[in-house]
This record gives structure tokens, C-alpha cells and sequence, in this order.
């Protein structure tokens, strides 16, 4: 046996012309092995028999043309005559290329020579549906030295050899075990995954006893993944939705979201100062690009083994609160009537000394209420605190790391109990407690200078 590989280059693979895959149906049912898994009696046959009628006179199938042709249909858990009842139900005109087998051997044991032999005196045939899997598996083979998953494998390639050579489609119905995977459906395909791993193109019907309407799931190597809105109505399948990857993706995303990107294309500039734009910043996109950019400069500019410590902790506090602080004081200063500095300009006084002691006097509570909300603010912050402090319990320095109050609340509340909740709790009754005085402070110093 000669064992040396039989490889081709990039460039030539390239450059050698090759046909396009063939779909029996355009975009769902490419050339290959396709497994059709659902559960028992609820309506594979009465699909396969109806693709197989469609397919055959070059039907559409749910709107997707289709290559007319040969199909063969290996209906092996059904007798003659009730193939021809259900074909009585489905047409009245039955084509001639729609071809009926009701026996055939097993996998291994001659089942491959009748297909072959069947394709060789039939040469349009680029269809078979064989229904079921289990039918033309040898039963006493799963237990094989290669174990279940070799002998699914080896099984699947078994057929996938002929639709490759032959380039051909066919179509293996399979059923679910009853086992639920709510993560993957395809992994609810009875037998191994080595089943779905040889087969190039996976599809899962599921439906509901009760229930006329299924759901087919698509994957595979040659089609995008699909979901496939099915309604069975008079012994038909009839499609209701089809949903590619977008579509998917897109119905995982709220409404809001998109209302406001349509929004947003319509403000193709920004109205507002720096100061506005910094102050509606989420503080986490702070405490982000303090831990990128902050604590890896204070760890070499200053020499220290990690620059998550107190001093980054106080610069992006710092930054964080300042446009707030100076965005509603700005706000105060305008409110300030244009009669009072047009009267201090008249009476011979500088403009800074106007700004000074007329402007911000009379806007002293506002920006005295800026102060006070800036400080609540960076008193409550956690989580810009918690990305660049370095969240460790340790005596306040400078260049080290600590916990903040707030953080320490907000890691240790999911799972505290008992006594460690009560300390929690305690902790936030300190911060109230902590705002409240730097309130009430304010307030007796603004009203001490409003009386005098």
C-alpha cells in the first residue's frame, strides 16, 4: 500500500476551476449528507414525501427553487400501500422520476452497491432520502472496538463516500432522544455526535404533540444557520418564518436599541461644550481607562509594584466629579441677572472684580449645591474606585492598594450573612450619615452668610 499523501498547493487549488456546490434546494439542502432528526410521528415521512414530490417536478419548496431531477426515496418503515395513500393525499398527478423502495441491505452490507447501482442505471438522480437511519444500520455493530462514536462516524462517511463521488444529496431521517438540551438542540440527536459531526448538513424538527406548528433548525458546512417556521396543514408543511443568523441576532436585541441608532444617525454632530460631554460619561468607561492607562504610569513613573493603589483611586475620582461640579456651576452663573454686572461695570468695577463679587456671590447656592452633588457622587462611586484602587482591605497610603467603603459593599453584599451584613449595612449608614453632615454644613455656612 503506498501511504504517501496526495497533496495540492494554494496557488494550484486556486487556480484550477472547479463547479459551485449543488443545492437541491436553493440555500437549504446542498450536495452531501443531510440528517433530518426529530422526534417519532410527527410528520418526517409526510416532509420527506412532499420534497420528494417537489423536487422531482422542479417545484418550488417554500419559495426556494429547486434542481428538478431523479430522487429515490428508501421509505423502509412503510409498506407499497401506504405510500400510496399518502400519495393519494399529496397529488393527483405522481411523477415518473419519483422512485419507491420499501427494502433495501444495511450499511456495509450491500446497501451502498443498490445505491450505486440504482445511480449508474438512473443517471439524473441527485436525491435519496433514506427513512430511517436506523433501518439500514446493523443493530449489533454499536459495540465495536471503535466504540459508539467510530461506528456512528464510520457509518455517516459510509454514505457521505457516495454523495461525494457522485455529487449527489442525501437525506438520512434520524430521530431525538428524549433527553432536552436547552444550551444546543442538535446535541438532542439520538446516538453520538459523531452522527452530526460526518453529516455536512444538519436539520432538526421539533413540534409540539399538541401543537401543529414546528420549528426546523439549520446548520451546516454549505449553509448558513437557519430557523425555519413550519405549519402542518392538509398533510402539508407549510412554511410560516424564516430566519437567517441576522434576523436572529437582530430579534436578540431590544427595539430601544435600534430606535435609537435610527436616532442617533439623525445627530451627525455634537451641540454642547467639552465639559457637558465629560460629564454624562459612565463612570465605569472612567474607571476603565484609569486601569489602562492611570495605574500602569503611576507604577513607572513612580516606581511601585503596582500602580493600583489610593493615588489613582483620588485622580480618577477627581476627573470623574469635576465636569459635574463645573456643569452646574456654569449653570448657576448664568442664571445670575445681566443687570447686576451691567450695574458693577457702571459703577467703574473690573470685570474680575465683577465675576468675582457680584457674579459667583449671588450664585453661591448653586454652586455651593454643585459641590455638595460632586461630592456625593465620588462618596457613592464603586465601581470606578473598585477597577483602580485594587480593592484590598489595607491602612490607607498613598501608593497602596485599599478598599473603599462603597466597594466593600458592593463585592461582599451577594453572599454576606449574618453578622458580615449587619457590618454591611452599617457601612452604608456611615456614608448616609457622612453626606448628611457635609450637607448640613453647607447649609449652616450659606445661611450664616445670608444672615450676616
Amino acid at each position: 500500500m503506498n501511504y504517501k499523501l496526495k497533496t495540492v498547493g494554494a496557488e494550484t487549488l486556486l487556480s484550477t476551476p472547479m463547479s459551485k456546490t449543488m443545492f437541491i434546494v436553493d440555500g437549504l439542502i446542498p450536495q452531501g449528507v443531510n440528517v433530518l432528526s426529530g422526534a417519532s410521528k410527527i410528520g418526517k415521512s409526510w416532509l420527506m414525501l412532499w420534497l420528494g414530490l417537489q423536487v422531482s417536478q422542479g417545484l418550488p419548496v417554500w419559495g426556494m427553487k429547486t434542481q428538478q431531477c431523479d430522487v429515490l426515496y428508501l421509505s423502509l418503515e412503510d409498506t407499497h400501500r401506504r405510500i400510496k395513500d399518502r400519495l393519494y393525499n399529496l397529488t393527483d398527478d405522481a411523477p415518473r422520476n419519483l422512485h419507491f423502495a420499501v427494502m433495501c441491505g444495511l450499511i456495509g452490507g450491500g446497501l451502498e452497491e443498490q445505491i450505486i447501482d440504482f445511480l449508474n442505471e438512473h443517471t439524473d438522480t441527485k436525491l435519496v432520502i433514506i427513512d430511517t437511519l436506523q433501518k439500514v444500520r446493523d443493530s449489533k455493530g454499536s459495540a465495536g472496538k471503535a466504540g459508539m462514536y467510530g461506528n456512528d462516524y464510520d457509518d455517516i462517511s459510509s454514505i457521505k463516500r457516495i454523495a461525494d463521488e457522485h455529487n449527489i444529496a442525501i437525506i438520512l431521517v434520524h430521530h431525538l432522544r428524549k433527553l432536552k438540551d436547552g444550551d444546543d438542540p442538535f446535541n438532542e440527536v439520538s446516538g453520538s455526535t459523531g452522527i452530526i459531526g460526518a453529516a455536512d448538513t444538519n436539520f432538526i424538527l421539533k413540534r409540539k404533540r399538541s401543537d401543529n406548528t414546528a420549528t426546523l433548525l439549520v446548520s451546516g458546512r454549505d449553509v448558513e444557520y437557519q430557523e425555519l417556521t413550519l405549519q402542518f396543514n392538509d398533510l402539508v408543511w407549510e412554511l410560516v418564518e424564516r430566519k437567517n443568523s441576522d434576523d436572529i441576532h437582530k430579534a436578540e436585541i431590544p427595539n430601544f436599541l435600534f430606535r435609537v441608532a435610527e436616532f442617533m444617525k439623525s445627530r451627525t454632530e455634537w451641540v454642547g461644550t467639552a465639559t457637558e460631554l465629560l460629564a454624562g460619561i459612565p463612570s465605569v468607561v472612567y474607571g476603565l481607562v484609569g486601569m489602562q492607562v492611570l495605574v500602569p504610569g503611576i507604577r513607572k513613573l513612580f516606581l511601585v509594584p503596582d500602580g493600583a493603589s489610593l493615588l489613582a483611586a483620588i485622580i480618577v475620582l477627581a476627573i470623574m466629579i469635576l465636569p459635574s461640579i463645573i456643569k452646574v456651576s456654569m449653570t448657576s452663573l448664568e442664571a445670575v441677572p445681566k443687570e447686576y454686572e451691567d450695574a458693577s461695570l457702571a459703577l467703574g468695577a473690573t470685570p474680575v472684580e465683577t465675576y468675582f463679587r457680584v457674579s459667583v456671590p449671588a450664585a453661591k447656592s448653586g454652586i455651593a449645591a454643585a459641590v455638595v452633588l460632586g461630592v456625593g457622587r465620588a462618596i457613592g462611586e464603586a465601581m470606578a474606585v473598585m477597577m483602580v484602587s485594587g480593592n484590598v482591605p489595607n491602612m490607607p497610603e498613598l501608593f497602596q492598594s485599599v478598599r473603599f467603603l462603597t466597594t466593600a459593599v458592593a463585592s461582599e453584599m451577594s453572599y454576606s450573612s449574618g453578622l458580615q451584613r449587619q457590618a454591611l449595612f452599617s457601612i452604608a449608614l456611615v456614608l448616609f450619615l457622612f453626606i448628611m453632615l457635609i450637607n448640613a454644613t453647607l447649609n449652616f455656612f450659606l445661611k450664616r452668610d445670608k444672615e450676616a
